[in-house]
């Protein structure tokens, strides 16, 4: 082959990855839009799931629920960024909501705000969980515990009320 030839396709195959590399950075794009949007569904719901579940007016009654709705929804999550979850997923991102048992049972002794700080608790760990397998899982503990924090006071400022199940679109049961 000529040099002129062995130019010229070089040239085209350059062209050719750029137009794929164009193209697969799209397709990655609506992907990451489409499942950030999926996600954000999920943690609504689980929000909504758990004002629900802070309505029982009995002390502690509801920590149990609250929490296995919490991982409920970071294996959902999991699930729809194609990470399989394990005990030490859950523990990470649950661990780094510290405040999540803890405000839990402040709630209890607050039944005015059991609400509020379920759903936003909720939420924030969603946010968190969000944020985790979206990166990976790289983020630290304190990355992930700052991300919490954050989430946390945003969701504080919503107003929370309880869905019921056939409430639910979009999100699966």
């Amino acid at each position: 082959m000529s040099r002129d030839a062995m130019k010229a396709a070089e040239r085209e195959v350059e062209a050719f990855q750029d137009r794929w590399q164009e193209y697969y950075d799209s397709m990655l794009a609506d992907w990451r839009e489409r499942v950030a949007e999926e996600a954000d569904s999920y943690i609504n719901w689980a929000a909504g799931r758990a004002a629900a579940i802070a309505i029982v007016p009995l002390p502690l009654v509801d920590l149990i629920p609250l929490i296995v709705n919490e991982t409920y929804m970071i294996c959902r999550l999991a699930e729809l960024y194609g990470i399989p979850v394990d005990d030490t997923v859950i523990a990470t991102i649950l661990g780094c909501a510290g405040g999540s048992i803890a405000g839990k049972l402040a709630a209890c002794l607050l039944p005015i705000l059991k609400i509020p700080i379920a759903a936003a608790i909720t939420y924030a760990v969603g946010k968190v969980a969000q944020a985790y397998f979206e990166s990976d899982m790289k983020l630290n503990r304190t990355e992930l515990r700052e991300k919490f924090l954050k989430e946390e006071r945003e969701a504080k400022k919503r107003e929370w009320k309880p869905i019921k199940d056939e409430e639910v679109s979009g999100a699966e049961k």
